[in-house]
């Protein structure tokens, strides 16, 4: 335990290292955010945030809080966008914020990489934030070692740098969340009302990044109820005098911080006054919103919640209860996986990674029996268990981003791996998985979304096990357009990608391709037309949800796309985009 006395030492020496990484870790996504093209949710969630700035109006995209993409549309703001907002309707039934994204960009043209650019870098402290916090509590626990090992697998893990550069809440809510965490363990250490005020008000900006940290109020209270059972005496904050501070004062803060930045919109609005669309709420209304409260003695209640924050929380049911396409290693299904973010995880973690939490994890356990190291396990795992197994249960929708709040106390978790090495032999194993970790993380950059670890082949054949974010989110565009520039032989161009980003926006010319149920094949001669055919692996792999608007189709092609199955590629565009030409009938290799 003598490796965690350290953490004292050499504190300016600590602090250059990490200062490093989080240069390193700025330049990495910084370059990201001017090579990608807008994905499918920042097209949703920029325009929103433009739209929340500049009228106030806070229930577009109210799926999602505002806080993140409030803060990336600031600096577009002042680049003066073109906008649109009529035909935007307010109605519970229906979510514009796709149409109206859509809608942005055609207004905006080719200026929107601008604008996306600008609002991706506002998003990057987020980051850097949790960067910071995994930093302070690894070296708090373990010591300096642990700290920069840590921060060195949050500055360099491909799904930090796939979503930490994107306008969208996945990474914000990843650090705020561990934020919250970890200023709980200092609460405990000393229950001050300034710590107080401090916790609540991390809780507040927690919430308004992802509504999902709701169930923080829930993880904060069964962690002190574990560590009361488990070290009763170990910290100050466990004492009963501290109880209201913790079960009251921090969640009025909360939603005193929450209600204010929705500006209290109809907050405490009475419970029967509501009209919901997602079954649980409105009673299994069908596709009439209804309110399953309005005749019991509930319908009174008043409801200390923004109207746009509690709708969106309906929405987010309701897409749960309806389910979507889903994807898993070849399969596309109706709704998900219960073991999907178990396998997610596996696939798209670097192998140096896992084999350091493996570690880390064992360190921690062969440890259990000492009443620190007790508590430090109720307050490292008991927050991520719980976000883990609510997403895990909610099989109507799989996105392996749900998951990421549990990627920073993985890391700290890793930290421990540290304790009780002496020999160089131990020192250098470590120091081989973290490069692992770092090589393979930079093999595949820039394309970090589309990262896959080399236990599955790596990112050329991520397609076969997960899409949609987690490969193929319409961030290829541009690249597509660089192809297509290079290559003035593939004509005529035909495309199927995926998003919401039109292509013909930066000046791609392209039809699009027939949808299988009007293609056919016969003695290795396809009815399809002499060219050359870009397809997303979102597509081929035969997802139709949400098809890229184009101006010769509707917005779902009949039939999908899965035929290209059959076909060999004779190119990629980054990971998320195959190239296929078609001569007389027939597949050029």
């Amino acid at each position: 335990m003598a490796v965690m006395t350290t953490s004292a030492k050499r504190p300016w020496q600590f602090a250059g290292w990490v200062a490093l990484l989080l240069v390193i870790h700025t330049c990495l996504l910084a370059f990201q955010a001017f090579r990608d093209s807008p994905t499918l949710d920042e097209v949703g969630h920029l325009p929103a945030g433009v739209c929340h700035l500049t009228t106030g109006d806070m229930s577009l995209y109210s799926v999602n809080p505002p806080l993140a993409r409030s803060v990336a549309a600031t600096p577009v703001v002042l680049m003066r966008p073109r906008t649109d907002w009529k035909g935007f309707v307010n109605n519970p039934l229906n979510r514009w914020e796709l149409e109206v994204g859509r809608r942005f960009c055609e207004l905006n043209g080719e200026r929107s990489l601008e604008l996306f650019a600008a609002a991706r870098l506002a998003c990057i402290p987020f980051s850097l934030l949790g960067a910071i916090v995994v930093a302070m509590w690894s070296r708090e626990w373990f010591g300096n070692a642990a700290g920069l090992l840590s921060t060195t697998l949050w500055c360099f893990s491909p799904n930090v740098l796939a979503h930490g550069h994107l306008v969208t809440p996945d990474v914000a809510a990843t650090a705020l969340g561990v934020t919250t965490c970890y200023l709980f363990t200092r609460w405990l250490r000393t229950p001050s009302w300034q710590r107080t005020f401090l916790l609540g008000t991390s809780l507040a900006i927690a919430l308004l990044c992802k509504a999902t940290w709701i169930i923080l109020f829930g993880a904060l209270v069964l962690q002190w109820m574990l560590l009361r059972l488990v070290t009763p005496r170990m910290y100050p904050g466990l004492d009963g005098k501290h109880v209201a501070k913790l079960f009251v004062i921090v969640p009025v803060m909360a939603l005193v911080g929450l209600n204010h930045f929705y500006g209290w919109e109809k907050s405490f609005t009475n419970l029967g006054e509501y009209q919901f669309v997602c079954d649980a709420l409105g009673g299994d209304g069908g596709w009439e919103p209804a309110n399953r409260f309005e005749r019991t003695w509930m319908a009174e209640l008043p409801v200390p919640l923004p109207v746009s924050f509690l709708r969106g929380i309906d929405f987010q049911k309701r897409d749960f209860e309806q389910g979507a396409e889903s994807y898993l290693r070849g399969e596309v299904r109706q709704g998900g996986w219960w073991y999907y973010y178990l396998y997610g995880l596996a696939v798209k973690t670097p192998l140096g990674t896992l084999a350091l939490f493996l570690v880390g994890i064992t360190s921690c356990f062969s440890l259990a029996g000492q009443r620190m190291t007790q508590s430090r396990m109720v307050l490292l795992f008991t927050c991520p268990v719980v976000v883990f197994l609510f997403v895990s249960s909610q099989t109507g929708l799989n996105h392996l981003r749900y998951v990421l709040p549990v990627l920073p106390f993985a890391f700290v978790c890793v930290g421990a791996s540290t304790l009780g090495v002496s020999s160089r032999w131990q020192r250098g194993c470590i120091a081989l998985l973290l490069m692992t970790t770092i090589v393979e993380c930079l093999a595949s950059y820039p394309h970090s979304l589309s990262f896959f670890n080399v236990l599955v082949g790596g990112p050329a054949h991520g397609r076969f096990h997960l899409v949609d974010s987690s490969i193929d989110w319409g961030q290829d565009m541009t690249r597509l357009r660089q192809w297509s520039e290079q290559h003035p032989e593939a004509r005529p161009l035909y495309v199927a990608a995926f998003g919401m980003f039109d292509p013909a926006i930066l000046g791609v010319e392209y039809k699009s391709p027939p949808g299988s149920s009007v293609v056919t094949e016969q003695a290795g001669v396809w009815n399809l037309a002499d060219g050359w055919y870009v397809v997303s692996v979102h597509r081929v792999q035969g997802m139709r949800r949400l098809l890229m608007p184009s101006h010769d189709r509707p917005v779902a092609a009949t039939g999908g796309y899965a035929y290209f199955q059959r076909l060999v590629p004779c190119d990629r565009i980054g990971y998320s985009l195959l190239v296929y030409q078609i001569r007389d009938g027939r597949p050029v290799p």
